[in-house]
């Protein structure tokens, strides 16, 4: 009796260690992610602030009413008649 209240106790300190090393490494990560700046390498972020000021960022166009284009009316388009049930299955 004495050696399974040991084995209990010896599994219950590797549990509760288990989930404070967990969530002590998903503070690492959450961390890790906070700091780093995605889309930008060192030598890019040093580039940047080396004081060239005359490169701007690239613009983007946003298209006019003019010129967007109607979806297609394919299974999405209005019903032509009653619904129906179609069940898949080969012979």
């Amino acid at each position: 009796m004495l050696a399974r209240d040991r084995a209990y106790a010896r599994l219950r300190r590797l549990t509760v260690g288990i989930g404070v090393a967990a969530t002590a490494l998903v503070g690492v990560f959450a961390v890790l992610a906070a700091t780093s700046d995605p889309g930008r390498s060192d030598a890019a972020a040093a580039s940047t602030t080396s004081g060239d000021s005359s490169s701007q960022p690239a613009a983007r166009s946003v298209p006019s009413p003019d010129q967007l284009q109607r979806p297609h009316h394919g299974s999405f388009g209005p019903a032509s008649g009653p619904p129906t049930a179609v069940s898949g299955g080969s012979r």
